[in-house]
């Protein structure tokens, strides 16, 4: 097995587990022995060059130097050496190229930054487009909380989190959407689109490096659609474990699909990551938070508002064999899976052994005072309707969220405003 199949985003990690191997072939595992056996990483660099190379290039040198026996040509005559060559007086060498100057702060890239250097320059020659879609988040928020309430009371205990949720619902939506896992292979000049029957899901892991410095490393779930929500959690949480300790094996950064980073942890409302050659598509989350226009207000009036806090995820793909429309049905189908549809939740529940969902409480209109109440108008009317309306929508685990209430307005209510907009228009 070769490193150049390796992930491009984990590049910096096979040419530092290198430099682990230069120093101290002991302290890497016999798979990575048994592959920098063969050299370094593609992109890598050495200390010092191999001592079998140093000597073939001596070797070479001086060969080029002695001049050729005499012998054979293959037509049984005897072959004349060349003249040696006249040597180039010492005053008149060619001069060295002039070195261009370096700005002031220039630090030369090199091993893992070197990587990523490549690897993004490469990343330039896939044509990609992205589809961004806004996700009501309070349904999650609310069954999440249900979830591990119900996992606290569950012997060896787990917390969910929010990737992981969303996660699982990209893996499920992949099985009604293959497409999105197929990639683009150029073989023999020819172009192919290549369908795979798993999806190998990579999970972006912010690392810290000897040096203090963080990077990205990408562990893959292999077919992760056939693992279930409980398999796929565990393996999640086995991954990230191990890329934190620098642990990873090298089957493990290889061969990814589908890939989903979270720059949302960091307060970012929406990104559009780099796609790398030889992979379909990658997912990014934005942060998870109330729309910017409604930040200022109180908890008390959100809530009186019934306003969400809302995810927006983008799904950045190779336009090549994966289009807009297919993209754009993938986040649909994340998107309600998320807000309770497709048996979701209830298999995410029954799966880690948390029982079942609360079932959506509906709150009932208040008959008996609607009756005591006074007959309204017209227009009145239509307002208690539309409220009454609002008021019968589900509510799941506590929160209520309601939708805009809708005014049916009289005859003599749009001649109104049509007068008003008359005398606008006349005095501007």
């Amino acid at each position: 097995m070769e490193h150049e199949a390796t992930d491009a985003f984990n590049d910096g990690f096979v040419q530092m587990m290198y430099e682990s191997w230069l120093s101290n072939p002991a302290s890497v595992s016999d798979e990575w022995q048994q592959m920098f056996a063969g050299g370094a990483p593609n992109g890598g660099s050495t200390s010092a060059p191999p001592p079998a190379a140093t000597a073939t290039a001596g070797t070479a040198a001086t060969a080029a130097q002695a001049p050729p026996a005499k012998g054979g040509n293959g037509n049984g005559a005897t072959a004349t050496p060349p003249a040696a060559p006249t040597p180039a007086p010492a005053g008149k060498a060619a001069p060295a190229a002039a070195k261009a100057e370096l700005p002031e702060g220039a630090v030369l890239l090199k091993g893992p930054a070197a990587g990523l250097v490549r690897n993004m320059n490469e990343s330039l020659t896939v044509p990609v487009a992205t589809t961004l879609r806004t996700l009501a988040m309070s349904t999650l928020d609310a069954r999440r909380r249900e979830l591990n309430a119900a996992l606290a009371n569950v012997e060896g205990g787990r917390k969910v989190s929010f990737t992981h949720i969303v996660a699982w619902a990209l893996i499920r939506a992949w099985r009604e959407f293959p497409v999105m896992g197929h990639t683009f292979e150029l073989v023999n000049n020819k172009p192919y689109r290549v369908a795979h029957e798993h999806v190998n899901f990579g999970l972006a892991v912010d690392v810290e490096k000897p040096d203090g410095s963080r990077g990205l490393m990408v562990p893959v779930v292999k077919a992760a659609d056939t693992l279930g929500a409980r398999g796929f959690m565990d393996r999640y949480d086995e991954l990230v474990k191990v890329t934190r300790a620098g642990k990873l094996a090298l089957d493990d950064m290889m061969g990814t699909t589908l890939t989903l980073t979270n720059p949302g942890g960091l307060g970012t409302e929406a990104s559009v990551p780099r796609l790398m050659a030889h992979q379909a598509t990658i997912i990014a989350t934005g942060s998870i938070a109330f729309p910017v226009e409604f930040r200022h207000l109180s908890k008390e009036r959100i809530a009186e508002l019934g306003v969400s806090k809302v995810m927006t995820i983008t799904s950045t793909y190779d336009h090549r064999v994966i289009q807009g429309a297919e993209s754009g049905a993938f986040l649909r189908m994340v998107d309600e899976q998320l807000q309770g549809g497709h048996g979701f939740y209830e298999e995410v529940f029954t799966e880690l052994g948390a029982g079942t969902p609360t079932d959506v409480v509906v709150t009932p209109a208040p008959v008996a005072a609607a009756a005591a109440a006074p007959a309204p108008t017209t227009a009145a009317a239509s307002i208690s309707t539309a409220a009454t309306s609002v008021a019968e929508q589900p509510v799941i685990a506590g929160f209520q969220h309601p939708g805009p209430v809708l005014v049916t307005a009289t005859d003599d209510q749009l001649a109104s405003v049509a007068s008003a907009m008359s005398l606008v228009k006349a005095h501007r």
